[in-house]
């Protein structure tokens, strides 16, 4: 059964509230049967019964005919309000739920846009230019309990080791809708020899190893490619006019959490709200 048949069950008024003038024919019939047995007790009496009985019955008649009618007349009005009341309590009840599921509506159409944003800034990552044309940039989009879990690890985090700010970029990403994370896995060099790293040659850059958040070092062109990438996804949020702001502290706890595969990972919290939540924050 759909939930509209359910509703219009559960609140439409009864059949005699709705046609509460059905009662009247049924009281002019009980007068007029209570008439017809008095005058047939009442001829019969004077063959049959004694005039004691005959007496008591007429007493009796004209006792209960008038709470009988009232009684009638009460039912009739009784359901002639409830009638009334059912109306607008069933007008008010639409009214609530048409509200309710416009609201409903809205929290999820925000949502669900928001999730559309994210994954076309993911797209942007992904074709955003990249150094001599190899692509090292991974994505990932974080919601629902996972969003939480990350914004609650980022404000203990920041207890745990004394480092500041992690409580109030996890209270930006615990009121946040998504998080775009945005990281470099297994970067190579660029085999250019352009010594922005600090070392002569390419083939001198030491392997990969674990940081006290990240791994590294990295080639620096391979950063500017994770940069670019970062650059294309905001731009993508910012035409499609979802706040957002550009987190390193997002990505210490994301890649500590595993929820994303990088070895260098920063976080991009969405929201859509009256005022952005990511400016003016104390």
């Amino acid at each position: 059964m759909s939930r509209q048949k359910v509703l219009r069950l559960a609140v439409a008024p009864s059949s005699c509230a709705r046609h509460w003038w059905s009662f009247w024919p049924t009281v002019i019939l009980c007068h007029l049967i209570l008439s017809i047995v008095y005058h047939f007790v009442y001829r019969l009496s004077f063959i049959i019964c004694p005039m004691t009985v005959v007496d008591r019955l007429v007493a009796l008649y004209h006792r209960l005919t008038p709470v009988l009618i009232c009684l009638c007349h009460s039912m009739a009005l009784i359901g002639g309000f409830h009638s009334v009341v059912s109306r607008r309590i069933t007008e008010r009840f639409k009214e609530f739920m048409t509200l309710r599921g416009i609201f409903l509506l809205e929290v999820v159409c925000v949502k669900e846009a928001i999730r559309f944003v994210a994954d076309l800034m993911c797209v942007a990552a992904r074709t955003a230019p990249k150094a001599v044309g190899k692509d090292f940039v991974v994505t990932s989009v974080v919601q629902g309990d996972a969003l939480l879990d990350l914004a609650n690890a980022m404000v203990e985090y920041g207890k745990t080791t004394g480092k500041k700010n992690y409580d109030r970029d996890g209270a930006n990403v615990a009121a946040s809708s998504a998080c775009v994370l945005i990281g470099l896995k297994d970067a190579k060099v660029c085999g250019l020899n352009c010594g922005a790293c600090g070392h002569d040659k390419c083939v001198d850059l030491p392997e990969l190893s674990d940081g006290p958040e990240f791994k590294g070092p990295v080639c620096t062109w391979r950063t500017i490619d994770m940069g670019i990438a970062l650059g294309s996804a905001v731009k993508v949020a910012s035409m499609h006019n979802v706040d957002n702001r550009i987190i390193y502290r997002v990505g210490v706890l994301a890649k500590k959490m595993g929820l994303i595969d990088a070895d260098v990972v920063i976080g991009i919290p969405l929201s859509a709200s009256g005022k952005n939540i990511y400016f003016d924050r104390g």
